[in-house]
């Protein structure tokens, strides 16, 4: 197959309790049936915001698992916990918390191939912890790449690889500079034509050290103004639809209708800054709230050599 298209989705962070953004996400699930792309991608941060309420995981798991095409995800920080010095809430990445979500979606990487092109997805938060799946995912990404190829590859994180510069000071909202120079030796003699991210909440698109950068919106959450990124970035709600064909790709940001979009800066100002403390909004019954048939399945690490 010459071409493809692929739907790009992060951030969603979804909650059958707090159902703030499943109206948006619901929307997009019809936008995406009409594009029928050959595969959904998620970049992370599924669930609302806490890493460790089981229902909200299951819940999200099933939005998931509903989207069309082969379904690949990733985790963030809002799945597995941060990898920084102060996480957000006080969650930080843990052992546990990682087996948790590992038990609930089978995987937190992925490779596959569509058309010419190769998709690889990797863990970010766990870059810098020291955990033993850490080392077996660096591992496991050197193989993923020399098996690729005179392939053009698409690498897809949850955090960027950075703001502006590979060489900015380290902050908490990019992967780091350590982990850069672990990548990019990794993918050194590779063909990394294009790297997407979300975790921002901004659509945005960049070159980065002679390599595309493609930020992805929240589904459902208006980005905050903020680190300056304005007028460089849009704060629309939505999804990106991605084409390859051949050793061309295109994309489009497909938005989120207005009506259905989420100020978490208004929520903050009634409600108080941590999500988690703010109201229950019910969107159905609690025990019948389904995506579809598929919510049983998994992604898995399909392509991966």
């Amino acid at each position: 197959m010459a071409r493809a298209v692929l739907a790009l989705l992060s951030d969603p962070h979804l909650s059958r309790r707090r159902g703030y953004t499943v109206p948006a996400f619901r929307h997009l699930q019809g936008e995406l049936a009409a594009l029928a792309p050959a595969a959904s991608i998620v970049a992370g941060d599924l669930v609302f915001d806490d890493c460790d309420d089981a229902e909200d995981r299951a819940f999200a798991a099933e939005a998931v698992a509903s989207l069309p095409g082969e379904v690949r995800l990733i985790p963030g920080n809002h799945d597995l916990g941060d990898n920084v010095a102060e996480p957000w809430m006080g969650q930080g990445v843990t052992a546990e918390r990682l087996a948790a979500f590992l038990a609930t979606h089978g995987t937190d990487r992925f490779a596959l191939d569509l058309a010419s092109w190769r998709i690889i997805g990797l863990n970010a938060q766990i870059f810098g912890t020291g955990f033993a799946r850490e080392e077996e995912q660096w591992s496991w990404f050197g193989e993923a790449m020399r098996d690729a190829g005179r392939r053009p590859v698409i690498l897809v994180l949850h955090k960027p690889l950075a703001l502006w510069t590979s060489a900015e000071a380290e902050q908490p909202n990019s992967i780091g500079r350590a982990a850069q120079a672990r990548l990019q030796d990794l993918t050194r003699g590779g063909r990394v034509r294009l790297v997407i991210s979300g975790h921002y909440h901004h659509h945005r698109a960049l070159v980065l050290g002679g390599t595309a950068q493609l930020w992805l919106p929240s589904t459902a959450l208006i980005g905050r103004a903020s680190h300056g990124l304005e007028p460089f970035a849009q704060r629309s709600p939505g999804f990106v639809a991605l084409a390859v064909d051949g050793e061309d790709a295109s994309f489009a940001h497909v938005a989120t209708p207005p009506a259905l979009a989420v100020d978490p800066v208004q929520l903050a100002a009634l409600h108080g800054e941590a999500p988690r403390d703010w109201p229950e909004l019910s969107i159905g019954p609690k025990s019948g709230v389904r995506f579809s048939d598929k919510a049983d399945a998994k992604p898995s690490e399909a392509g991966a050599p």
